[in-house]
């Protein structure tokens, strides 16, 4: 994927890897285009068989810093060789970033509406953003849930309306929290 000044590839073989970087060396020899070595990074996921490899793609292209223990960036997502561990890194930060911009939300002296339409248009487009990449952990949901409705009920300290009627749309009695 080359789009901008941004490229992305995924590979299957080790083999394409090194074939994908002499594409882009010869793309860059025509259009004078080239790599900034200083950003450029990769992520291996490896499996038993091909841990043997992983030294050998190391010395056949040295122009990647391979990014084995802190994962990769793209997009605004951290990606780490286990799944598991790029699913909770990402939504445990997403969440502690959700907590602070409702601290800062809280202390606006907001109507029931205006929470709502703040929360469909600032607050839960980074996890709407994450959701579309990678799994919603049930954990994940509870915590964020949690939060919406603490963030809701917070001169109250209870629910006055059900979770299920706040989900529903305006025409249909709720307030339409997305």
């Amino acid at each position: 994927s080359l789009y901008a000044d941004d490229t992305e590839s995924i590979s299957s073989y080790s083999r394409d890897v090194v074939l994908t970087m002499q594409n882009i060396v010869t793309f860059g020899k025509a259009s004078g285009c080239r790599l900034n070595h200083t950003k450029t990074k990769g992520l291996m996921i490896l499996n038993n068989t091909s841990k043997q490899l992983y030294q050998h793609l190391k010395d056949q292209v040295p122009q990647i810093s391979w990014n084995e223990d802190v994962g990769l960036k793209v997009l605004g997502i951290h990606f780490f060789a286990d799944p598991l561990q790029t699913e909770n890194y990402n939504w445990t930060k997403a969440i502690g970033k959700l907590k602070k911009k409702f601290e800062v939300l809280k202390k606006r002296n907001l109507s029931l509406k205006g929470k709502v339409v703040l929360l469909n248009t600032v607050a839960l487009s980074k996890i709407w953003f994450i959701s579309n990449v990678l799994r919603l952990p049930q954990w994940a949901f509870k915590e964020i849930e949690a939060l919406i409705f603490d963030f809701l009920w917070d001169t109250t300290g209870s629910e006055l309306l059900k979770r299920q009627t706040l989900y529903l749309a305006l025409n249909n009695g709720g307030l339409g929290i997305l």
